[in-house]
């Protein structure tokens, strides 16, 4: 079938600005990306058709002729009509009654256990934070293999779940057998909201405070990235420091929210430690960034990573709403490997009555 008309019109424009062959019939075409650059022979980066173009490294997309205009070629005929708006997506199944799929993540006999052989979590904070172990519900997640699932709170309410990869349970040549999709450590079901983990805890210090229940510099707030991670910081704060402390998680190193920043000041903390991940998107340093960057660039064709060292911008906006932060610093040296998280540093370096300067 031969395609025509204004779609195949751009169509043909975009590839010759990328300078690959179109196809008759309209079909997909790889090429380089012309927003990133992102190209390998065999692996689809950016693909287009007489419709419609995206690329898998960058997220760049558009309509076929949206793209034309990007690359300064303008296709001859008549203007198209607007497409019709997309109707809404429905509600996943676990937003119909989100308490439900809590209680059901719960049920498991063996979920304390599960969760503390990932790591040395109590009991007591497996029941408060109500850390379950199940299979995300059908139609939410590629996997169907059973995960330690944390609900996500603002709030008071769920506004999503992310679950972790159980050892020995989810492999990738078991969820994927072609291949063909890399199966994440974490993830987070359809429907989840962008969220800061426990941000609850910090708002309830806030409201008492403005209400004169609670005593102003009492606070110290810790900001990591693995909900769990924020959990232990906080337990090790409270215990080394003698201080109230609130763990605070973002889910991912380039989660932050500026929003966020005034939230956290409205609680009045005597201090913030900012704790990332001893990686690229979080704090490394010195020969550990260099290698993770040198193999980050060999994996991407040269392609730089879109987020780096987020810890020091976070500290940054923090400082800059007066409110003290200090940055935890990874040691550079062969001891601390790369992607080393703080409950790594506390089973490795943290000492009974171990005393952070502020």
């Amino acid at each position: 079938m031969f395609h025509t008309g204004p779609d195949y019109e751009s169509y043909r424009l975009v590839a010759e600005r990328l300078a690959v062959r179109p196809k008759l019939d309209g079909g997909w075409v790889d090429a380089r990306c012309p927003e990133c650059g992102a190209f390998r022979e065999g692996k689809t980066k950016f693909h287009f058709d007489a419709h419609f173009g995206r690329c898998f490294v960058c997220g760049y997309k558009g309509g076929i002729a949206f793209i034309a205009r990007r690359l300064g070629a303008e296709p001859e005929g008549p203007p198209r009509s607007p497409p019709l708006a997309k109707p809404p997506r429905p509600p996943a199944v676990w937003q119909q009654n989100p308490e439900a799929w809590v209680a059901e993540f719960c049920r498991p006999a063996d979920r304390i256990p599960l969760w503390q052989a990932y790591k040395p979590v109590t009991v007591e904070q497996i029941a408060r934070y109500q850390l379950g172990v199940g299979a995300l519900p059908l139609g939410t997640s590629r996997c169907r293999h059973r995960r330690l699932v944390i609900p996500i709170r603002q709030g008071g309410a769920v506004t999503g779940f992310r679950a972790r990869r159980i050892e020995g349970e989810c492999r990738l040549e078991t969820c994927d057998p072609e291949g063909q999709v890399l199966v994440d450590n974490w993830v987070a079901p359809l429907g989840s909201k962008k969220a800061l983990f426990n941000a609850d805890a910090l708002a309830a210090h806030a409201r008492a405070l403005r209400a004169g229940g609670r005593r102003k510099g009492y606070l110290w707030v810790a900001i990591a990235e693995n909900p769990v991670d924020a959990l232990l910081v906080e337990d090790w704060l409270a215990c080394s420091q003698g201080v109230m402390a609130i763990g605070l998680a973002l889910l991912s190193a380039s989660n932050w929210d500026p929003a966020w920043g005034p939230l956290i000041r409205a609680a009045d903390p005597n201090l913030v430690l900012v704790w990332l991940d001893n990686d690229l998107p979080g704090q490394a340093i010195g020969a550990t960034k260099a290698r993770l960057l040198a193999d980050y660039r060999r994996l991407h064709d040269g392609k730089e990573p879109a987020v780096v060292g987020a810890g020091m911008r976070i500290a940054t906006e923090l400082q800059n709403l007066g409110v003290p932060t200090r940055l935890i610093r990874w040691p550079d040296v062969p001891e601390v490997p790369a992607k080393a998280d703080p409950a790594w540093a506390l089973a490795h370096f943290a000492r009974p009555g171990a005393q952070v300067e502020s």
